[in-house]
């Protein structure tokens, strides 16, 4: 009402207009305008109402992540700049979404892997190939998908793993297009790897993503679907029946740590971004990857093909950002062997140069 006398009163012409008022007068109208302005503030819940574009939205308008999770990633690696700062924030639903039906999840999951393995080629030439998988497993942040996606990604373009590459991922948007990161279908999928491997000769790298905890696992979960967690000892024994020998494992999380004593042999190099006491950090909606994860993939396998080397690189960064930001130190823990190091070099020996 206020505002709707305002305009009438400087729409009238200047011959109409009543003579000007006093000082107080014109105090008590701005009063007025200030006293509406704060009334809306309030009503809206106590904070203006910005919105941001949906960035996930257009992930899901296409086959989930395939160039949005990538582009994504690499612009904040070209920019150096923290992740929030070159992705927006999420905005919020609109409403809430319906639940997912379980029935209809896990029937698809016999398709979906199907799929997934009949697009990987057997191994090529008389030289090593490379394997990769990674395992996105917690559904409650998008931040693991958008890095699964991006390491295969990665590893296609620059570590031929074209056609010999898979995500198994727990999140809404890929739901109907990605298999599940579930324990069955990681048993699954590394037994059919192990299938078309030359133990002797070829390689698998393994990422593991999710939430940790202090009791040496991962968190496997998708909007209230019952899952158990995965352990150090229960992906042992799949790659032990899968016959899968010469391996690198990168286990990003908190407390994963705990993952070297059961993974670690003379044939596998075994990464983790934290130690087995330690939370690791940067986690988030918003964010384009975890801390490590960032200085590894996006900045540290950017830059040279040494997995060994690029660790070395990323532990060195994420602890600078930890130190500026005054965090509890990561501790991220590397373990392997001359035998695992020197297979490694056979198979890089295979690879264009940069």
């Amino acid at each position: 009402m206020l505002m709707m006398w305002l305009f009438l009163r400087l729409s009238q012409p200047q011959a109409d207009r009543p003579p000007p008022r006093g000082v107080a007068y014109r105090l008590g109208v701005l009063l007025g305008v200030a006293a509406a302005a704060l009334a809306a503030f309030y009503a809206a819940g106590g904070k203006w109402q910005w919105t941001f574009p949906p960035v996930w939205s257009q992930m899901s308008a296409h086959r989930p992540g395939v160039q949005a999770a990538p582009s994504l990633a690499a612009a904040h690696a070209e920019s150096g700049q923290d992740a929030a700062a070159v992705v927006p924030p999420l905005a919020p639903p609109a409403a809430a979404e319906p639940p997912l039906v379980a029935e209809d999840v896990f029937g698809r999951q016999a398709g979906l892997m199907q799929r997934a393995l009949a697009g990987l080629l057997p191994r090529a030439g008389r030289g090593p190939s490379l394997y990769f998988v990674a395992f996105a497993a917690d559904g409650g942040q998008d931040v693991f998908l958008k890095e699964a996606l991006y390491s295969r990604q990665l590893f296609e373009e620059r570590f031929g793993a074209r056609h010999r590459s898979l995500v198994l991922a727990n999140n809404r948007a890929a739901v109907k297009d990605l298999p599940l990161a579930t324990a069955t279908n990681l048993r699954q999928a590394l037994a059919a790897i192990g299938r078309l491997m030359d133990p002797e000769r070829d390689l698998l790298f393994l990422f593991l993503d999710s939430h940790g905890a202090p009791d040496g696992s991962l968190a496997v979960q998708l909007d209230g679907l019952s899952f158990e967690p995965l352990t150090a000892a229960g992906l042992a024994g799949m790659l032990r029946d899968a016959g899968i020998r010469r391996k690198v494992i990168l286990v990003s999380g908190c407390y994963s740590g705990s993952f070297l004593p059961a993974l670690q042999d003379g044939r596998t190099l075994v990464m983790t971004a934290a130690g087995a006491d330690r939370p690791s950090s940067g986690c988030g909606d918003s964010a384009g990857f975890t801390d490590f994860a960032r200085a590894y993939f996006a900045q540290a396998l950017r830059q040279t093909r040494s997995f060994t080397l690029a660790f070395d690189q990323a532990r060195t960064q994420v602890a600078q950002w930890e130190a500026r930001d005054h965090r509890t130190p990561s501790e991220p823990q590397i373990a392997g062997g001359p035998a695992i190091d020197a297979q490694i070099a056979r198979w890089r020996r295979t690879l264009p140069a940069d």
